[in-house]
């Protein structure tokens, strides 16, 4: 059909118009400035800054500084903030001004009336906290169901208290145009000393949560300066998911009451500072004062809605000296908003600032570190759920291409929620400068060097260096390296092992293994492993706990019981779902006593003696957690924390005349591991071990409780008693650990100073043999028996924390005194802790 030329001279028009009018829809134009507090000129910090009628918004950043965009038109620029009057302007946005700043004053809101308080009144502050204490559980996000939110995720690691000496090192001084804008920046100083973000993460995500505790974070967009990993966003959402809510927000393994726990005014007294309106509803400022500086709860302001009781914004600083090792001050700070009738958190924001001198220097001396975390969420759908299937799979998902978006300014740009402050931009080009000279990489592998013993290459691990050397009774001084593939070689293939040669007895030990990953997430892999070493039965995993250096040195008796084992496994690993972990194994094992090891056995029927054995056993163990947290490390997982039990279950068959296994047996274990805290008294972890063996067995195959003789502390076994000196086939094994954090030893001032704290143990173990396996392992050689008549007992009490690395315990054997163990012993634990 051939067209009209008015027509086609009006499409023309049209179509060449309609880019120039995308083009200018498009044209945003930048609001920037700062907000500060009027009367101070303090910078204001998680302020919101929003265009009314629209849902561009922005929150201050930590120097006040915020920046937004906007296409042109006129509006009104509205910034409100707890505890000031509401700010506003009317701005008119033209194409022909790129970007126009601004200088925000906020006022103190002063609505607070005169309240006469007698002798017979009650606090009216206290009144306020009670109605939120009464209505936590209605409040409470937890409360919903389901709920889905985007979410701008940051986490930064800044150097506070920097010297111009520090930055002078020799180390630095290829970055020295990045070090020069820092030294003539006057946002990143303080008499004489500089603050600057050394690592920083952005990632921009989606958060997906339905009850019961199934949830799920997708990693849409991710900016890291450093080392990028999945391990920081899952740290991210373990730090600020606190909720005032709880009785106790726990930090860094440590308990705080919350000031809206019950039973809070033992531990605060409250007072109104300040009275916001915000809409039609009230805002009462309530400042939280610690009733006692050494107890573990915070200071700071909270303020309540006066309609539902509900908490509207938090900011919370750690108490004066809660004896936390470390740690100078930590801080929260959260807001709240209400949607569909609930309360949603907009804001999660901890800081945590370590001591100074913790980097290089004594305490108190040189610069400090500070960690912090935020996430700012939006865009909240509420109860709708996704099928159950949605959400069986990682804790943290990386969606295809989502490290694309590293480099990519004008994104970023435009998508952080909060703006970037001065020390986080120069700490972006400080690291980016040093990594690409190597000195990021020089750091990183010496930390990993001392946290893990391995020195890493680019496609291999070497090491761990403290099992290079060791010593026991038969292999005299014993010498180990191994050497270990890495993912960057292969994310499909993995490979490893370690070699080891005694000078006494002149034999070679190594350890080998092979598998194949066939599926990332969730894990499945296959693999084949041999091993030739040597072990003491009753000292669990002695190759890896037992073989070291700093092991030989705490022994306090000479290995008499040493054996040789061979053995070839394979094997199936396989993450069925978040919670649960399986792992199947086939293996053959060859069983041959040292020569100081007395150790033989009978068989009734013929009234022959034994010495060697061979096993041949498959095996199921399934290990189940509920919510637990962990980061993944090429691929596996590393556990960190869950608030519920840990359930290990395992069951094993064994079958002769397979590949020359001797003997016929069933095996099943019950494990269960849990830490339960108790608020101001601590907490108490606790280990349960119940299981039962059905055969006839040499007795190191049997259950051999876990003894000790040496002198360190073992937090699973048992302090004083001798290694294979009770053996079961039907047992129970308890270990309880209860740590006090001080509780009584902070009640003294004198003793206050030290910052120790107690710790009570107590150790159970119950079992008996039956009668087959008795006669099967008694001889003149050799006593074997099981704590079938009473339970055996140990009980004990310690201090911790003696030089923040320390703890020593005196403990007690209540029971079955033999002439080769000790009634009553000392025994020492180190562990770094805060």
């Amino acid at each position: 059909m051939k067209l009209p030329h008015a027509t086609l001279w009006l499409l023309c028009i049209l179509v060449g118009f309609y880019p120039c009018q995308l083009a200018f829809a498009q044209t945003q134009i930048q609001i920037s400035g700062t907000v500060q507090e009027e009367d101070t000129g303090e910078p204001l910090a998680f302020c919101r800054i929003r265009l009314d009628s629209t849902s561009i918004g922005s929150m201050s950043n930590d120097e006040g500084g915020f920046t937004l965009s906007a296409p042109p038109g006129t509006y009104t620029l509205i910034a409100y903030f707890v505890g000031y009057k509401p700010w506003k302007k009317t701005i008119i946005l033209t194409a022909g001004n790129p970007a126009i700043h601004l200088d925000i004053k906020l006022q103190i809101n002063d609505l607070i009336e005169e309240i006469l308080i007698t002798g017979k009144s009650v606090n009216p502050a206290h009144r306020i906290i009670q109605n939120a204490i009464a209505n936590r559980k209605y409040n409470s996000f937890e409360k919903i169901d389901a709920y889905e939110y985007s979410a701008y995720n940051k986490m930064v690691i800044s150097m506070d208290k920097i010297t111009d000496a520090f930055l002078n090192q020799r180390l630095l001084r290829k970055a020295s145009g990045v070090l020069e804008s820092i030294k003539q920046d006057s946002a990143v100083q303080d008499s004489g000393k500089y603050k600057l973000a050394v690592f920083v993460s952005e990632s921009m995500s989606k958060a997906y949560f339905c009850k019961p505790g199934q949830a799920k974070e997708e990693i849409q967009a991710v900016k890291t300066s450093g080392v990028a990993s999945s391990e920081y966003n899952l740290l991210n959402s373990m730090v600020t998911n606190l909720s005032i809510y709880d009785n106790f927000v726990v930090i860094l393994e440590k308990q705080f009451m919350s000031p809206i726990a019950e039973g809070a005014f033992s531990n605060y007294d409250y007072f109104i500072r300040n009275i916001q309106t915000e809409g039609t509803d009230t805002l009462w400022g309530i400042e939280i004062i610690p009733r006692r500086k050494y107890d573990k709860v915070f200071k700071g302001t909270i303020y309540i809605d006066n309609k539902d009781w509900a908490v509207n914004r938090i900011d919370l600083t750690m108490n004066d000296n809660p004896n936390i090792n470390f740690i100078e001050d930590i801080r929260i700070r959260q807001t709240f908003y209400k949607q569909d009738s609930f309360w949603i958190p907009s804001l999660m924001d901890v800081e945590v600032n370590f001591i100074n001198g913790i980097i290089k220097g004594k305490q108190g001396d040189g610069p400090g570190l500070i960690g912090r975390v935020s996430s700012y969420r939006f865009d909240y759908t509420l109860n709708k759920p996704r099928k159950p299937t949605f959400y069986k799979q990682e804790a943290v998902e990386f969606e295809q291409g989502a490290e694309r978006f590293g480099n990519d300014t004008t994104y970023w740009k435009n998508n952080r929620v909060i703006p970037l402050d001065r020390s986080e931009q120069l700490g972006y080009a400080l690291v980016d400068s040093l990594q690409s000279r190597g000195f990021l990489d020089f750091y990183i592998n010496a930390i990993r060097l001392v946290t893990f013993g391995m020195k890493e290459f680019k496609y291999f691990d070497l090491g761990p260096y403290f099992y290079i050397f060791g010593f026991n009774q038969v292999e005299g001084p014993r010498t180990r390296i191994g050497l270990y593939s890495r993912s960057e070689l292969s994310k499909f293939a993995y490979f490893g092992g370690h070699i080891a040669y005694g000078l006494w007895d002149q034999r070679y030990k190594y350890n080998g293994y092979v598998k194949f990953r066939l599926n990332q997430k969730p894990k499945f892999e296959i693999g084949a492993s041999r091993t030739q070493e040597v072990e003491q039965t009753g000292f669990f995993d002695f190759i890896n706990n037992g073989s070291s250096l700093l092991a030989t040195m705490l022994r306090r008796v000479p290995f008499m019981q040493l054996n040789y084992f061979t053995e070839n496994k394979v094997f199936i690993n396989w993450d069925v779902s978040r919670g649960i972990a399986a792992n199947f194994y086939l293996r053959n094992k060859f069983f041959e006593p040292a020569f100081t090891f007395p150790f033989r056995f009978e068989y009734p029927e013929s009234g022959l003696f034994g010495r060697n054995y061979t096993i041949t056993e498959a095996a199921l163990n399934f290990r189940i957690s509920f919510k637990e947290r962990y980061i993944m490390r090429d691929g596996n997982k590393i556990y960190i924390s869950t608030k519920f039990p840990v359930f290990n279950l395992f069951a094993a068959y064994g079958r002769p005349g397979i590949f020359g296994g001797d003997f016929e047996y069933r095996k099943c274990n019950l494990n269960i591991s849990d830490k339960v805290r108790v608020g101001r008294f601590g907490y108490t972890a606790y280990h349960l071990n119940v299981g039962k063996i059905w055969g006839t067995l040499p007795y190191p195959s049997l259950y051999v409780f876990q003894g000790n003789q040496t002198w360190g502390f073992d937090p699973r076994g048992y302090n004083l008693m001798n290694y294979l000196e009770f053996v079961a086939d039907e047992y129970i094994s308890v270990a309880l650990d209860h740590h006090l954090e001080g509780w009584v030893w902070n009640k003294f001032p004198a003793l206050r100073k030290l910052k120790f704290k107690e710790v009570l143990t107590a150790r159970l173990a119950y079992g008996s043999l039956n009668d087959k396996n008795l006669a099967f392992n008694l001889s003149s050689q050799q006593m074997v028996q099981a704590p079938t008549h009473v339970p055996y007992l140990e009980t004990g009490m310690g201090i911790e924390n003696i030089l923040k690395v320390l703890r020593v315990d005196a403990v007690w054997r209540l029971n079955y005194h033999v002439p080769t163990a000790n009634r009553f012993g000392i025994r020492f634990y180190l562990t770094l802790q805060f």
